[in-house]
C-alpha cells in the first residue's frame, strides 16, 4: 500500500511482518522504518506533518521527517478509509463519515 508525501513515497507492507518504510522520493533509499502491529487494514495516509497507518484495532501517527510514534488510538470504529486534514482525521464507519482530533 503506497502513499506520497512532500519528500517520501510511505509503503506499508506485510512481508514477512507489517512494516511502515519512508522511501526518498528522489533516489528510493529507506530513510526510517517503523514496525507495525497487527494486520494493515487500508493505504497510509499522508500530511504535511503526519502519517497515519491503521492496523488491528489501531489508529497510529507517525512523524513524517523521522517515524517517530506521535499518538495511537484504538480505532475500532474507524474505517479502513482513512484522511488526514490539517489537524482532522476523517474516517468512515458503517455509513458514517466522522472528523476527529487524533488525540480525542
Amino acid at each position: 500500500m503506497l502513499a506520497g508525501g512532500a519528500d517520501h513515497v510511505y509503503v506499508a507492507a506485510e512481508h514477512p511482518d507489517p512494516v511502515l518504510y519512508a522511501l526518498s522520493k528522489t533516489s528510493g533509499v529507506t530513510r526510517w522504518q517503523a514496525s507495525l502491529p497487527g494486520e494493515l487494514s487500508g493505504r497510509p495516509a499522508v500530511a504535511d506533518e503526519a502519517v497515519l497507518v491503521r492496523t488491528d484495532g489501531e489508529l497510529r501517527c507517525f512523524d513524517p521527517s523521522d517515524g517517530s510514534r506521535r499518538w495511537t488510538r484504538t480505532a475500532e470504529d474507524i474505517g479502513s478509509g482513512v484522511a488526514l486534514v490539517d489537524d482532522l482525521v476523517y474516517t468512515t464507519h458503517d455509513g458514517t463519515v466522522r472528523a476527529l482530533r487524533g488525540r480525542d
